[in-house]
């Protein structure tokens, strides 16, 4: 029996998350954090490209490419937030306080805390946001 053709209204992204988590319920969704990284593609004018892995009721998790010597200017979520680093090293200004994130460190923010993230080097960030 043939494979279904792939729905030509579904995004890319649906599409490769259908791929991945065949056989699985959406309680359960699998990330290959290095595959999903090697998938995000810089333009070679910007400074970071981002991808959202899943959006569920209480949670975004979304993985983030950004260029060497970039920052994401200072902004604020209304939400709780955690940004992890996979690989690379970034910096993270929060409240005056700089903080070193080398690749396997993570920082969680509380509602509101207005934060910058600065790249020291190309790096590959995953950011979960709460949805509560």
């Amino acid at each position: 029996m043939a494979a279904p053709s792939p729905d030509p209204s579904a995004s890319a992204d649906s599409q490769r998350h259908r791929a991945r988590s065949r056989g699985l319920s959406r309680n359960v969704m699998p990330f290959d954090l290095v595959a999903e990284a090697k998938e995000l593609a810089l333009a070679p004018d910007a400074t970071h490209t981002a991808r959202t892995l899943a959006k569920l009721d209480a949670i975004r998790v979304t993985l983030m490419k950004v260029r060497a010597g970039s920052t994401i200017k200072e902004h604020q979520v209304s939400h709780q937030v955690s940004i992890h680093t996979v690989s690379g090293h970034v910096v993270v200004h929060a409240q005056g306080t700089p903080v070193e994130l080398p690749a396997g460190h993570v920082v969680v923010l509380a509602r509101g805390i207005a934060h910058d993230v600065a790249a020291k080097d190309d790096s590959v960030v995953l950011i979960t946001i709460s949805a509560t």
